[in-house]
């Protein structure tokens, strides 16, 4: 009867622990971004595993909770999940949540970049095959990307290359009577679009002593993306709570990104978001519909 007591609480220890199989710890290396997210950096983190088959979905949960280092950037996105991980020989599939595709194409290219990156750092794996809740991933184009091999990956050289540019501010009179331009020369990175380095640069402030700041330097710039010629600048609250110059300086503040950002072919129109939403109203302006350049605004 002791024996076969023993035996039993063995056999109930082996179940609670998981000792079907020993443990086993091995390092591996996840890709991010640099702190200026213009080329990628390895991070080496080590995952305890008891088969081998374990190990593409162990890689990709510690991919996706980001560097320790603080001086590591990661590229993806809030809420990001991966559905399954599914190994055939070489071959990895791993299927991602919606939040896998972003607004910014450089983004995906990115996140794409850093996800093929990690896994065929696992020795074995050459080929990786990205879903999208059981969709094939597509392009800007809509062409379908299939699988990647690990010879296809974008090369740090590619993600750091730049694109000298000049670009036209503008900024408010002292007495924020008009807008007056500024052209500035700027270096944009191949993760960054022309739009986001206007936004950068109006934040910066001007350059000319007798020209006045257009953004509350608090404000932080979510995101900018354009579609079918509108131009949706993604603003954090602190541009409306923090932009207290009076309804003149409040009017030019908006039309120095409206004017500044239509100076470029792509954009007709500005729409606005704070936090992500649409606010109805400005001062006096209607603030939930696109704006259009304002020629009269600006003084030469």
């Amino acid at each position: 009867m002791k024996r076969i007591t023993a035996l039993i609480l063995c056999i109930v220890f082996l179940l609670l622990t998981g000792c079907s199989g020993s443990s086993e710890k091995m390092n591996v290396k996840l890709c991010f971004l640099d702190s200026e997210k213009t080329g990628v950096v390895y991070e080496e983190r080590e995952i305890s595993y008891t088969k081998d088959e374990e190990i593409p979905s162990l890689v990709m949960d510690e991919f996706l909770k980001g560097p320790e280092n603080s001086e590591l950037r990661t590229i993806v996105p809030e809420g990001l999940r991966v559905n399954e991980v599914i190994t055939n020989n070489n071959l990895i599939v791993v299927d991602f949540s919606s939040e896998f595709v972003q607004e910014n194409n450089a983004d995906n290219l990115l996140l794409r970049t850093c996800v093929v990156n990690t896994l065929t750092a696992v020795a074995g794996i050459d080929n990786v095959l990205i879903l999208v809740n059981g969709d094939n991933l597509t392009d800007v184009n809509g062409d379908v990307i299939g699988i990647i091999k690990k010879g296809d990956i974008v090369s740090d050289q590619e993600l750091t290359q730049e694109t000298d540019a000049l670009i036209t501010l503008y900024f408010s009179e002292s007495d924020y009577a008009a807008l007056i331009s500024e052209t500035r020369e700027v270096t944009i990175s191949q993760n960054e679009t022309t739009e986001m380095k206007i936004m950068k640069e109006l934040l910066k402030g001007p350059e000319k002593k007798n020209l006045q700041r257009t953004i509350p330097a608090e404000t932080k710039i979510l995101s900018v993306e354009t579609k079918d010629g509108v131009c949706f600048v993604n603003l954090s609250q602190d541009f409306i709570s923090k932009n207290s110059g009076g309804i003149s300086a409040q009017t030019l503040s908006v039309y120095s990104i409206v004017n500044s950002l239509t100076e470029l072919e792509m954009v007709d129109k500005v729409q606005f978001l704070i936090e992500g939403q649409k606010v109805e109203s400005f001062i006096d302006m209607i603030f939930n519909e696109p704006f259009v350049r304002d020629e009269g605004l600006i003084r030469n």
